[in-house]
């Protein structure tokens, strides 16, 4: 179902269509990657998926986007990966350059594990007496959304999002991938 959190920041958020079948091709251990190339600002490791190995599963929430929309799209599925947070592991706040499409997958969830979340950038562009007006209302430039394990969220690259500092002893894992639009029917 799409959420919208402003005029330029919305996303999609589903339950993932066979996550099950997706969590037994995960690997089980926790190799962590040392060839990434990004993500100097962060602490968490990270393994690499080979695509062609999660294509076929991956493209069911791409579908679901397309049909909430009502627009047919052709995509690639760029270069998936898993996410494993111990505790002290964030995420710094980021966008993808490189992509359309950014998707998580949350693969598990507790109660003092780190919570992803968006922030709104356009923010910065209020002065000081709206940030004290929007402060007393309230409102804030941090949105997180309420997700659980064999959830997914997809949304617009452009859009900032991080991980707090995750709490606990338990590794938090996410599968994420990112997606380009090769053309819009």
């Amino acid at each position: 179902m799409k959420e919208t959190i402003s005029n330029t920041g919305f996303y999609f958020h589903y339950r993932m269509p066979e996550f099950d079948k997706l969590l037994d091709r995960i690997p089980k251990d926790n190799v962590v990657d040392k060839n990434f190339t990004w993500g100097n600002l962060c602490k968490v490791n990270r393994t690499a998926l080979n695509i062609n190995d999660y294509q076929d599963i991956l493209v069911n929430p791409l579908r679901m986007v397309s049909e909430e929309l009502g627009v047919t799209f052709s995509a690639k599925i760029l270069h998936p990966w898993i996410n494993m947070y111990e505790r002290g592991s964030f995420q710094e706040v980021h966008w993808h350059d490189d992509c359309d499409i950014a998707a998580v997958i949350f693969l598990n969830d507790e109660p003092d594990f780190s919570k992803f979340y968006f922030f709104d950038a356009n923010h910065t562009q209020f002065t000081k007496p709206w940030v004290k007006i929007i402060t007393r209302i309230k409102e804030s430039n941090i949105y997180y959304p309420k997700i659980q394990a064999g959830d997914v969220i997809l949304f617009p690259s452009h859009m900032m999002h991080g991980v707090t500092p995750h709490q606990s002893d338990i590794i938090r894992k996410t599968m994420s991938f990112n997606v380009v639009i090769t053309d819009v029917q």
